[in-house]
């Protein structure tokens, strides 16, 4: 089973409820868990979380987005440093390989700007940038996007993006919050520099190729991948050949679904998931949607 995180086990940072007993009782049946989230932060940090919310796991079944991009450079003995448009959780992955890095500390624009102090930024910056990663910060700043579509000015250095992801909801008690995520950051640092990023988290094949690395049993045809958002978690399940749960507690809802079914735009098709649940509380009354669309 791999499951998402955000908006299938927890939403805002509490339990949603009854999924810590499902997780459990996935194990029981002797399936393997693993927990595969465009998040950011490190898989530590993951792991922490889920033994404090009660999923349990071992660092092995914890594949974040920042661990992605610590993986894919050490694989290709990256040896010069990364400038890091992004938070916390990208630098421990890239102290834990090894992988130097600069740009995380708060940089804010001068009081006062003009050509003598654009001179002096720009002989302060780094010449040995490898790559420009781009991953969710809380601390974006106009000085932090100069420097990264500056560096990437250079053709040889690299842009990589921890996920797509435009944005996700943050359902409060007033009303519902947008909170912009690292899709929007990736935009903006693809606008200022005319550069293509290397997407790296869901949908994109490599999430599942880490899983692989770790799990090389893994059998697609046996594995199901449960989601909460349409466009990352059940594409990446398709791309990846497993079967797709979505449940009703995230970004998407079976309202979205029933209006991608009725779509004759293929690219909504894709989006259409083989089970839907309210709940993962409920996936053992989940609903088959491989034909007609059941009723909830």
């Amino acid at each position: 089973v791999l499951s998402d995180c955000d908006g299938v086990l927890w939403a805002g940072g509490k339990t949603i409820e009854g999924s810590p007993e499902v997780i459990r009782q996935f194990r029981s049946l002797g399936k393997k868990v693993i927990f595969v989230t465009n998040n950011g932060m490190s898989r530590q940090d993951l792991l922490k979380r889920c033994h404090q919310l009660g999923y349990q796991g071992t660092i092995d079944e914890m594949i974040t987005s920042s661990y992605l991009c610590a993986l894919y450079l050490s694989e290709r003995n990256f040896t010069k440093i990364v400038y890091v448009f992004g938070g916390e959780g990208l630098v421990n992955e890239f102290d834990r390989v090894g992988i130097q890095h600069i740009g995380v500390e708060s940089d804010p624009m001068p009081a006062k700007w003009d050509p003598d102090i654009a001179e002096h930024v720009m002989e302060k910056m780094e010449n040995n940038i490898g790559c420009v990663v781009v991953g969710y910060n809380y601390d974006v700043s106009y000085m932090k996007l100069l420097k990264a579509a500056t560096y990437l000015q250079n053709p040889n250095v690299m842009i990589i993006g921890t996920t797509s992801d435009p944005m996700f909801p943050l359902y409060l008690k007033s009303r519902k919050c947008i909170m912009p995520a690292t899709g929007s950051f990736i935009a903006a640092v693809q606008t200022a520099s005319g550069r293509q990023p290397l997407i790296l988290g869901k949908p994109h094949i490599f999430m599942f190729e880490a899983v692989r690395k770790a799990y090389p049993e893994i059998q697609p045809e046996r594995t199901l991948m449960i989601g909460d958002r349409a466009d990352t978690d059940v594409v990446f399940g398709k791309i990846c050949g497993v079967a797709t749960l979505m449940v009703g507690t995230g970004t998407n809802s079976i309202d979205d679904i029933r209006d991608w079914e009725l779509s004759d735009n293929e690219a909504q098709k894709i989006l259409i998931p083989n089970y839907f649940v309210n709940s993962l509380s409920a996936i053992f009354q989940a609903k088959d949607l491989s034909g007609v669309l059941s009723e909830p």
